[in-house]
């Protein structure tokens, strides 16, 4: 824990008064009708009894029916979404079913973040845009934990680097210049990635429209440097493309491989205890199996901080859960047991009163007992076992042998007859609801990591049975991983990391990766989609054509993913955390996240803050002051050449009198507060991926503060690629 760390909930408070301005523009009683993601975070902000002290009467989840329309005595209806298609659609459909049955209802509609002309667009063609009271609801960084933000921007990486849609980007900015209004200008931006490059300039753009349209105000004289962060690093999610393909073994990121942590919570089936011995005054979890009994029945389970038990093994490798889980155990059972103890009326006044406590934190360590147990289910399956032992394999050689290439020819082949069933929790099948994803994480991560690149033969067979499995529909998912850089075959004159069709971006002419084998049907190369040399920045004005890519401009090696493992270190294959059970409370390596893989991403952040790691694997002289951002990217660039998109390193000035700068007089802004560093992944970032910056913390004594788009693991990450529409 960091002494006198940011409390970066207080920032809770400022999302509250934001909706509740937004409740009381619309006057008199109201229905609230939220999608998933504004149901998550009005969760965390505000109960409902706020929410009817300020009119609302109830609250409905936007879905296919109508059902809140039908709510009487009631004609206002407050919608707050993010905006999509989809969801235009739907609203569209229902005030045309209310106007068709005679309801007289009014709209109001508060979009997160902003407006966006299709959603508008497609409302005016449904013909109901004018019946929307239209408006925007700016919530950018939510928390959700004192070291994490998000903006659930769903699909974000999709979105910059297929759709060629950086509006991600200029809502990451709008957050960040929030996030600095508040705590000071960054002294210094650091990043990497063609979209953190994009990003560091919206802010830059950003900081000189304010400061010219507000250079006389006193209130700028308070956007100072910070004396709190010492920076921000900007870390693309297109420079580490290889980390979302492999599974995460931290407790907290197996679990959203498995039942996707969606809001803070999991929905599964769980035992629960038996009430034929209530009146027992044993501990019961002494008695644990005979009072287990099995409900088919969905619970809703909720996964933060709150939870003891959950914030204490979250970040642990999950080979320790289970010995962490039996201690506690333990000691609560010693607890209850010191009530035979108690001589004095104090001790059992005492014990009464903490009784509540246990009783609590029995129930909530029996939940998690019961996830454990399902999950080694899992852990344990033949087909778990082997899909890792590939991940293995990929990440430490760069190969695989003929009988692991086969075992994936396998899955492809038998994919066709479990895709799309639903897969009983308790049957111990490995994910088979997603096994069309599972399979194409194994693709991509073994055309990303294989040393002498995929042989075309190699290919067109895997190409082939991927099609004739699935369907052809996903020739187009095959062409977009292809196009991204995800998955694809090597050729002589390209190398590994050849050039791709992406935005207009040339190919070798011999060859177009985008085309399907001969041995099945072709399909048609994309269409350039960027308007020769220019393109339409957010703003509407043309820039030089913006092409983001997940493949190093000029590397120097051909075997680029073998160099980064052996300069980096990224392989400790000795160390097996799913295996083995040598990780204790201290891991002494950051590897126990991923079975002995480091990601890219991680690595970056530990040369920027000048790791101990990282002095002693390249001999660099020990720093005095590790943690936080106290070097650039100097020093670095051989390693950078070979690790997809821009460097970005620039320092910001401003005013340091504190005389001159009113804000700086606040208490929470004291100048003798450690600094604390911003860590933002555009485009998503994983649980394990979290697991080891919060390892870094703890290690640097320094406080890095995650914030993101988008929690995401390979499931989802893959997902956004698959969808057509």
């Amino acid at each position: 824990m960091v002494n006198n760390e940011i409390n970066i909930l207080e920032l809770q408070d400022d999302l509250q008064t934001e909706l509740l301005e937004a409740l009381d523009s619309v006057r008199g009683k109201k229905i609230l009708v939220l999608d998933d993601e504004a149901s998550s975070i009005i969760n965390l902000i505000a109960n409902f009894s706020l929410l009817q002290e300020h009119g609302v009467e109830k609250v409905f989840n936007l879905k296919n029916d109508n059902n809140y329309s039908l709510v009487p005595n009631v004609e206002t209806i407050l919608y707050i979404i993010h905006p999509t298609i989809k969801k235009a659609q739907l609203i569209a459909s229902h005030i045309k079913e209310n106007s068709h049955e005679g309801r007289t209802r009014s709209y109001s509609l508060k979009l997160i973040p902003s407006r966006t002309l299709l959603f508008e667009k497609v409302l005016e063609e449904e013909g109901v845009l004018g019946d929307l009271n239209l408006d925007e609801l700016p919530f950018t960084f939510v928390p959700l934990e004192n070291d994490l933000l998000t903006m659930n921007c769903q699909g974000s990486f999709k979105e910059m680097y297929l759709d060629g849609d950086f509006s991600s980007i200029y809502h990451s900015a709008r957050g960040i210049m929030q996030f600095q209004s508040k705590f000071g200008f960054f002294p210094r931006i650091v990043g990497k990635g063609d979209c953190a490059q994009r990003l560091a300039d919206s802010l830059l753009k950003m900081r000189s429209e304010i400061s010219a349209v507000d250079g006389s105000d006193m209130l700028w004289a308070g956007w100072a440097l910070s004396t709190q962060f010492d920076a921000l690093v900007i870390i693309d999610r297109g420079v580490d493309v290889i980390t979302p393909q492999l599974t995460q073994l931290t407790y907290e990121g197996i679990l959203d491989e498995f039942y996707h942590i969606k809001n803070e919570s999991i929905e599964l089936s769980l035992p629960e205890p038996s009430t034929n011995e209530q009146g027992s005054s044993e501990n019961p979890l002494a008695k644990r199996k005979s009072l287990v009994t099995f409900n088919d029945k969905k619970r809703r389970i909720i996964l933060n901080a709150k939870d003891k038990v959950f914030h204490e093994t979250r970040n642990k490798s999950f080979s320790e859960v289970g010995k962490m889980l039996s201690v506690k155990s333990k000691t609560l059972q010693s607890m209850y047991e010191s009530r035979h103890n108690v001589k004095s009326v104090k001790e059992v006044k005492d014990f009464v009163k903490g009784l509540g406590g246990l009783q609590n934190e029995q129930k909530i360590l029996q939940t998690h007992v019961a996830i454990v147990s399902n999950l080694i289910k899992f852990t344990q399956s033949e087909e778990f076992n082997k899909i890792l032992e590939i991940e293995q394999a990929l990440i430490t050689l760069g190969e695989i042998s003929d009988d692991q290439l086969k075992y994936i020819d396998q899955l492809i082949t038998l994919g066709n007859l479990h895709f799309g069933e639903e897969v009983d929790p308790k049957s111990g099948a490995y994910r088979l609801e997603n096994n069309i994803l599972v399979i194409l994480r194994l693709l991509c991560l073994y055309s990303l990591t294989k040393s002498s690149g995929v042989k075309k033969k190699v290919y067109e067979s895997l190409y082939t049975s991927f099609i004739n499995s699935f369907g052809y529909q996903h020739l187009i998912t095959l062409n977009r991983l292809d196009n991204i850089g995800l998955f694809g075959y090597s050729t002589p004159e390209s190398g590994i990391f050849g050039k791709n069709i992406f935005f207009g971006k040339s190919v070798p002419a011999q060859k177009s990766k985008s085309l399907a084998p001969s041995t099945s049907s072709s399909v048609d190369p994309p269409i350039n989609t960027s308007m020769g040399s220019t393109s339409v920045d957010i703003d509407g004005s043309y820039v030089p054509a913006f092409n983001p890519s997940t493949k190093p401009v000029s590397p120097t090696h051909s075997d680029v993913f073998g160099y980064l493992r052996r300069t980096l270190n990224l392989s400790v294959p000795e160390k097996l955390p799913i295996q083995k059970n040598d990780y204790g409370d201290n891991p002494d390596d950051i590897s126990y996240a991923y079975s002995g893989y480091v990601p890219i991403s991680i690595r970056l952040l530990q040369y920027l803050t000048r790791d101990e790691f990282i002095q002693n694997s390249n001999g660099v002289a020990p720093s005095s002051s590790v943690g936080g951002v106290s070097g650039g990217w100097r020093g670095f660039e051989d390693v950078l050449d070979n690790i997809a998109g821009k460097n970005v390193d620039t320092t910001q000035t401003g005013t340091l009198n504190i005389q001159e700068t009113p804000i700086l007089q606040e208490p929470r802004v004291g100048l003798l507060k450690p600094q604390a560093t911003l860590v933002f992944f555009l485009g998503g970032i994983t649980y394990s991926e979290i697991a080891c910056i919060r390892y870094l913390s703890k290690k640097h004594n320094h406080q890095y503060i995650v914030a993101t788009t988008e929690i995401i693991n390979g499931t989802s990450f893959l997902r956004q690629i698959l969808e057509f529409y």
